[in-house]
């Protein structure tokens, strides 16, 4: 069997009265059992649902665009509940620290 699939997964969570919209399209290959994503999405959203400022990740051209300015207000939750946990207990965005 040829070919490749795609889908999108899509998720709006809330975080401490943040509102966030998560998009991933994974990709399969078929010819080569493959898996990886052909586009991916994070942003912050206002109260009416959209977009608002800089995307936290987005595709740009062939590579994916990850923006520390957006990503400051997030990782200050993550750092706070890791330390409320001693370190233990949930991992920070892009695994263990």
């Amino acid at each position: 069997m040829q070919g490749a699939a795609r889908f999108t997964l899509e998720a709006d969570p809330t975080v401490r009265n943040e509102c966030y919209r998560y998009c991933i399209e994974p990709e399969i290959d078929f010819g080569s059992g493959k898996l990886g994503a052909a586009n991916e999405h994070l942003a912050t959203l206002t109260l009416t649902s959209t977009p608002k400022g800089a995307a936290v990740i987005e595709r740009v051209d062939s590579h994916f665009h990850l923006s520390v300015d957006a990503l400051k207000r997030p990782m200050k939750f993550w750092e706070k509940e890791r330390r409320q946990h001693g370190g233990r207990g949930e991992e920070s965005p892009g695994g263990s620290s």
